[in-house]
């Protein structure tokens, strides 16, 4: 009998230690959400945290959350490639100008504000030419393609 007394206090001891050790803040905000797919637990905001400053520079410590960062975007090739897209307004024909002697292959695509990809075709040459005549006033981005891959991106503004 005086074993198991021995055992259960150890055991709630423990158990009381470990729960101390649990890492414990002060939110500004918070709260639980509950819905047909499941339940999380929210928290936002921390009320307090401590800047120390030193000779070797300052570190902010407080409640620390995660976080990634995410590059959304396009790879950049090793050398730039300088594009000129001209004239912008346009009314009829846009002219995609490339400053580096050999571009080729190289390919465009246009959209159109929803989204939607309204013409493509390849770029020949240092200079080439694409004809908007046929689409209706509105905004577009131009995508020059190289290699399957955006090297750049362009606003266009069709009067």
């Amino acid at each position: 009998m005086k074993n198991k007394k021995s055992i259960a206090f150890f055991s709630l001891a423990f158990a009381g230690m470990t729960a101390l050790m649990a890492q414990v803040s002060v939110n500004a905000s918070g709260g639980n959400v509950t819905g047909s797919g499941g339940s999380v637990s929210f928290s936002v905001g921390q009320s307090f945290y401590t800047a120390v400053s030193g000779a070797g520079g300052n570190i902010v410590m407080g409640v620390q959350q995660p976080y990634e960062i995410y590059v959304n975007g396009v790879e950049l090739p090793n050398k730039p490639i300088a594009i000129s897209v001209f004239p912008n307004p346009t009314a009829h024909m846009l002219q995609v100008q490339f400053t580096e002697l050999n571009p080729w292959p190289a390919s465009y695509q246009l959209i159109d504000a929803q989204g939607r990809v309204v013409q493509k075709d390849n770029l020949s040459g240092q200079s080439d030419h694409v004809s908007m005549a046929n689409l209706p006033s509105g905004n577009y981005f131009l995508q020059v393609i190289r290699n399957n891959k955006e090297i750049q991106s362009f606003s266009i503004i069709k009067n």
